[in-house]
């Protein structure tokens, strides 16, 4: 699901449509909102936790936020 939030976001959007398109890809894969941001937070900054993502991704920029999670989803190695 990560990877198909990352093809939707768009540099355009606002922090609110980011975080609508958070929860709209949720509901629609029945992805429970804790589990998708605990694995997000990971891929972007090692930590569990952060502020709310839709503001902080309009913040650091979407392409950036692309970049990190792209490349550090290379790095994971799945058991």
């Amino acid at each position: 699901m990560i990877k198909k939030f990352l093809d939707k976001l768009d540099e355009r959007m606002s922090s609110e449509e980011i975080q609508n398109l958070i929860f709209d890809l949720l509901k629609e894969h029945g992805i429970k909102a804790e589990d998708f941001f605990t694995a997000f937070y990971m891929l972007l900054s090692g930590e569990s936790r952060g502020p709310k993502l839709g503001p902080l991704i309009k913040r650091l920029g979407v392409g950036k936020v692309k970049d990190i999670i792209e490349n550090n989803m290379k790095n994971v190695k799945v058991i």
